[in-house]
């Protein structure tokens, strides 16, 4: 019943004038999605099954998007595929996903003459989005769309481990989207989002799905420096609704560009810690009727908290240096365990591809709530994301969580970011090590003399690496892997 209502306005929608495709003076309407999607059911009537698995790989487009769409509206599952994951990655996910059809945007480049190449190897078939405009038109039918048919499969960044899988179903997505809709837009109506993140991150759901919804408008960022940098694109095709991780604006707030003909209606950090140093320059710079901290992750389709900033909240985020969860919607279940935060609900996937990494799900109370691994502490009546248990350590007995020096270390007027890690010398030597970024000149001695005075003494690193520019990953956030790697060989005890 959810995705029915829900598609029924999705196709009401198709019938406006309004612009859904806007790239400086590139403009698509509904209209034109309405086509592409009448041409699209046209491929999808000589497809093996009822509902397939479609890969797409294209760069950021409109034809990305409209294929995108119409693999949902359609009733088949769309798996995104980013255009930088190298072909070995790709080659697992397209065995593990067991593919009917893959969508590239050409035939002509390099690269995905090396794709073709793998496909054909494989016999899988394959199309180009040029094919698909090609088309005859066809009838455009309403499917019949069930709650728990699944809608999308995302792959995690493999960040913390190997890549999974997750298969998002109608059902899990619409009640994400409802909450959204019940404390984010409240009906919001002539929405301008902007999309700096690679497709394949979780974050575009978040930005598609509200997009067609209200008939709103979807500007790409297309090349690498708008996603580093987007307040030109920002300002030049009028945005109103920001979707991004909390790193993007601290590049900003290093850049230190001018934000003053920034005037949004909402702006929405997630994904990562939400840092107070971070909310004061969105405050002091950027201009936005709403501001959100969203929590949640793929596995739950993808919020299940979320926290709207108000003035009165200012000290007790300064006080904790971040910005609190907020609360969950109200059909979801969250549970505290040894300190770490269990969420149960409709939004919760049913597990991953291949009942791979399964214990993440567990049964409590006959219901089934998904591990988040993040240390969850409940501070003034406000939920706080505090660490994770991958990044807590035993130091002389104590219990250390990382992001806490992390929290402390970002304090420090002259530190733009940080990251915390550890690197054990035998099994009971255990040495903390932080790589701060920063474009000043720092005495490594003065910062540890700063985090002697807020810190116990089992923890400040043992040593501090200074960097002008940390490395970003594909989603825009800090490769924290890359960092640790890199630093960890150069550690001499």
């Amino acid at each position: 019943m959810q995705a029915r209502n829900f598609f029924k306005q999705v196709f009401k929608n198709l019938n406006s004038k309004n612009i859904f495709y806007r790239y400086n003076q590139e403009v698509f309407t509904y209209a034109d999605l309405k086509e592409f999607l009448r041409k699209f059911f046209t491929i999808t009537n000589y497809l093996p099954k009822k509902r397939n698995n479609i890969y797409v790989c294209c760069e950021k487009s409109f034809e990305l998007y409209a294929t995108a769409i119409s693999i949902i509206l359609s009733n088949n599952i769309w798996i995104p595929i980013s255009v930088n994951l190298p072909l070995e990655k790709m080659k697992k996910q397209i065995k593990e996903s067991q593919i009917d059809l893959f969508i590239l945007q050409n035939r002509n480049s390099s690269f995905n003459k090396k794709i073709i190449k793998i496909l054909k190897a494989s016999k899988i078939r394959f199309i180009t989005t040029d094919d698909i405009k090609q088309s005859k038109k066809s009838v455009l039918e309403k499917r019949r769309y069930k709650d728990n048919d699944i809608s999308v499969i995302y792959f995690t960044s493999g960040s913390t481990g190997i890549p999974k899988g997750v298969p998002i179903s109608f059902k899990n997505f619409i009640t994400s989207f409802n909450f959204q809709c019940e404390t984010i837009y409240k009906n919001e109506k002539k929405l301008v989002i902007v999309d700096i993140h690679d497709i394949s991150f979780v974050i575009s759901l978040n930005i598609i799905i509200p997009c067609i919804y209200f008939g709103g408008t979807i500007v790409p960022a297309k090349f690498f420096s708008e996603s580093v940098m987007p307040l030109e694109l920002i300002r030049s095709n009028k945005v109103n609704c920001f979707i991004t991780v909390p790193s993007t604006i601290n590049r900003i707030l290093i850049s230190k560009q001018i934000t003053k003909k920034i005037n949004l209606k909402i702006l929405i950090c997630c994904g990562e810690p939400f840092y107070f140093k971070i909310l004061d320059y969105i405050l002091k710079n950027l201009k936005s009727k709403s501001l959100f901290n969203c929590y949640g992750s793929t596995e739950l389709s993808p919020w299940s908290h979320i926290y709207e900033y108000k003035k009165k909240d200012y000290q007790v985020i300064r006080d904790n240096g971040l910005v609190p969860i907020g609360q969950p919607y109200h059909l979801i279940k969250t549970l505290i365990k040894n300190d770490e935060l269990l969420i149960s609900g409709p939004n919760v996937v049913n597990g991953y591809l291949d009942n791979k990494n399964n214990e993440k799900f567990v049964k409590i109370s006959n219901k089934k709530y998904y591990k988040t691994n993040d240390i969850c502490k409940v501070k003034s009546k406000n939920s706080f994301i505090v660490g994770r248990n991958d990044t807590v350590v035993k130091i002389q007995g104590y219990r250390v969580e990382l992001l806490e020096i992390d929290i402390n270390l970002r304090k420090n007027d002259d530190v733009s970011n940080s990251i915390t890690f550890y690197k054990k010398k035998n099994e009971y030597e255990v040495f903390l090590f932080s790589v701060v970024e920063t474009k000043k000149k720092i005495d490594e001695n003065n910062l540890i003399l700063y985090m002697s005075k807020v810190l116990p003494p089992h923890m400040i690193p043992k040593k501090i690496f200074v960097l002008k520019e940390f490395p970003i990953n594909k989603n825009g956030k800090i490769d924290r892997a890359r960092l640790i790697n890199r630093y960890s060989n150069e550690i001499k005890y």
